[in-house]
């Protein structure tokens, strides 16, 4: 039945407990066992709330348990004994909003769902569950139809190919398919017609001529293309139909000679989400054979997933003894025995944890002034002449400090050329001084290199990337990032703080300016936050906005001052909440960029809760532990950050229209309520 396929590790199976829910828990088990994966059985129970925090009287009165209970048992009375390893689980709420929440919270590498194809009045709004969820989840979704076509009965595999770079990746996921379950390939397109064919006879003169030339050319780039992306084992043939798309590949899958077909799923506008009706949703309500939906952008953001057995990249560490020779005269918060106790945490967990160190190299002038101003990066080169420079009434340097501050900056630089070159997966450089405060042109809370922009710039202007996300969860908002980017729209800037503090800046009408206006976005907290509360506000706001964003890298101001023992602060975070956090940046970044994360030291002035800290987030970047978000933000206060979520999403959903979904209404009718 075909060789292990290693780009499907993880399988989840949606069980709606229909009759026909048998067939499809055995269709994905024969599925796993071909392709080498874990197979997980999910059900959703339709409650009209969110199922982190119950509101209904069903949820009140303990029946959700009982149900849930219920649901297990029935799900475990189909399972077919097999031999490879399956979990159920159970979730609440919206079916298609709780289905992506999973997916957001698991390593999920294929969704299998069934589908009868039809979505009578619905097909002009909604749609289906299944139809919705191949529009919204980050992976795959194989739909099944009810023909008796399983695993070791599908012969030809077909791919929808429009000849662009975003489906090259298309083709490859059949390939592989098609190699796990030793079927072939078919790779399909249709020319449409030009407009003006009713002006000429399309059988005579130059029309015809060109129609045939054009055939030809496109048949052999399909064949280049198919070669370049299937593996030689697998039989390749192209099948080129002329007139409307939707019409010449359903009468090409009416036909019989295709058991299963691939298409691509672009993200959709508002308005696309509420009326459908693209090539791709003609074929997944139309098609009388099996269906793969593939994400356009989960296909052109990532490489294919590693094969089994081979070892992912390990985590990096920056870290230097010169980092604690920026001194102060006198006490201030900010010092060196901050990273004595970091250094030596490391010491006890690099031999644990297997993390490799990334020597840090100074930023040159071409990287500092790809963000300060020249007479800036002067201004503080001059310090190394003095023992104490007063720059501000909260920032100083020393002798030692410019040198410092450039191998601080520059090991951000460092960390994210190990990141690309593939010598490790994910990096946390742990260095000082930190830098979210420093403007272009001025030293700002105890800063004096803006160590996350020097980085964002150098990905940006030297390794050629499209766009950066920066998210900053420090307890102070990073004015000097905001300002840098806030007129570039290829750098997402994301912070939530307290406020109001220091500095002052960070309101919510704080969206960016000119091209950049929508690409800053601001979360200002009241103080008293926890773990459940952050992470919760996290998956709400950030999680959808940087999956349209679609980031290349991801940067991190790692602030620990919102720790609850933290002496600067009024929030009530601990370890695990930073662990929650990590992940979710661990998530978006394996979804969007290739796992391409650098988190940056900034805040944090409790030494044992800082190293405490730091150890919780390295565990998670080296996958030692992993955190369930989901279980972290169900235990949120609503009260507490709910109008928080719910007026960033009033600004914000005018930029991103991934916040006008029914969360963000539910969140308005709550709110309104109270």
């Amino acid at each position: 039945m075909g060789v292990p396929n290693p780009s499907i590790r993880s399988i989840l199976c949606m069980v709606d407990l229909s009759p026909a829910a048998k067939a499809l828990i055995d269709w994905a088990a024969r599925l796993a066992q071909c392709t080498g994966a874990g197979l997980r059985l999910l059900h959703a129970i339709h409650v009209p709330s969110d199922p982190l925090h119950p509101t209904t009287e069903f949820e009140r009165s303990g029946d959700l348990q009982a149900r849930r209970a219920q649901c297990e048992t029935a799900i475990a009375a189909l399972m077919p004994p097999s031999t490879i390893s399956m979990q159920i689980a159970i979730v609440s709420g919206d079916p298609v909003e709780a289905v992506v929440d999973y997916c957001r919270g698991h390593p999920i590498d294929l969704i299998v769902a069934g589908s009868l194809g039809i979505t009578r009045l619905k097909r002009f709004f909604l749609g289906t569950v299944v139809e919705r969820l191949a529009r919204l989840v980050p992976c795959p979704v194989l739909i099944l139809r009810p023909a008796d076509r399983g695993p070791d009965k599908i012969g030809r595999i077909g791919v929808c190919c429009d000849l662009s770079p975003d489906h090259l990746p298309l083709i490859g996921w059949g390939g592989r398919l098609a190699h796990a379950l030793g079927a072939s390939v078919e790779v399909l397109h249709a020319i449409e017609s030009p407009v003006h064919t009713d002006m000429i006879d399309p059988a005579t003169g130059p029309y015809g001529q060109v129609q045939s030339l054009l055939q030809q050319q496109i048949d052999e780039k399909l064949k280049r293309m198919a070669r370049d992306e299937i593996v030689p084992e697998v039989a390749v043939s192209t099948h080129l139909a002329t007139g409307p798309a939707q019409d010449e590949l359903l009468d090409r899958l009416r036909g019989g000679t295709v058991d299963l077909v691939v298409v691509g799923v672009r993200h959709h506008s508002a308005i696309g989400k509420l009326i459908v009706g693209s090539t791709t949703e003609t074929l997944l309500r139309k098609a009388p054979c099996h269906v793969l939906t593939v994400p356009v952008s989960f296909v052109t953001k990532a490489t294919a997933p590693q094969e089994i057995g081979t070892p992912r990249p390990p985590t990096g560490v920056v870290r230097d003894p010169f980092y604690l020779a920026h001194r102060c005269e006198t006490e201030h918060a900010e010092n060196y025995h901050r990273l004595e106790a970091v250094y030596a945490l490391l010491d006890r967990l690099e031999p644990t944890l297997s993390l490799v160190r990334i020597p840090p190299r100074p930023a040159t002038e071409e990287d500092l002034t790809r963000v300060h101003s020249a007479a800036y990066v002067r201004q503080i080169e001059a310090t190394a002449r003095h023992d104490h420079t007063q720059l501000t009434p909260d920032t100083y340097a020393c002798a030692a400090s410019f040198a410092v501050a450039s191998l601080a900056a520059g090991g951000v630089v460092a960390a994210i050329d190990a990141i690309v070159s593939g010598q490790i997966r994910n990096a946390f450089v742990l260095a000082r001084p930190p830098g979210h405060h420093a403007e272009a042109g001025r030293a700002n809370g105890y800063c004096l290199f803006n160590n996350v922009a020097v980085g964002a710039r150098y990905a940006r202007e030297k390794l050629g990337m499209d766009k950066v996300l920066i998210v900053d969860w420090d307890l102070h908002h990073g004015n000097g990032i905001q300002h840098i980017f806030e007129q570039d729209p290829s750098v997402l800037y994301f912070s939530t703080h307290q406020y109001p503090l220091f500095p002052g800046t960070g309101h919510l009408l704080e969206v960016g300016r000119g091209r950049g206006e929508g690409y800053t976005i601001n979360v200002p907290l009241r103080k008293g936050l926890g773990d459940g509360e952050v992470a919760y506000l996290y998956q709400r706001l950030l999680v959808p906005i940087a999956h349209d964003f679609k980031p290349d890298l991801i940067l991190v101001a790692a602030g620990f001052d919102i720790h609850k023992k933290d002496p600067l602060g009024g929030m009530k975070l601990t370890a695990q909440g930073f662990a929650a956090l990590t992940r979710i940046v661990m998530q978006i970044s394996d979804a969007c960029c290739m796992g391409r994360l650098v988190l940056v030291l900034e805040g944090g002035y409790h030494q044992q809760s800082l190293a405490d800290s730091v150890k919780a987030v390295l565990e998670e970047l080296c996958d030692h532990a992993r955190c369930d978000v989901n279980q972290v933000a169900a235990r949120f206060n609503r009260r507490k950050v709910d109008l928080s979520v719910h007026r960033c999403t009033e600004v914000m959903k005018r930029y991103w229209s991934c916040l006008n979904g029914p969360e963000a209404n539910h969140n308005q009718r709550q709110d309104d309520h109270e």
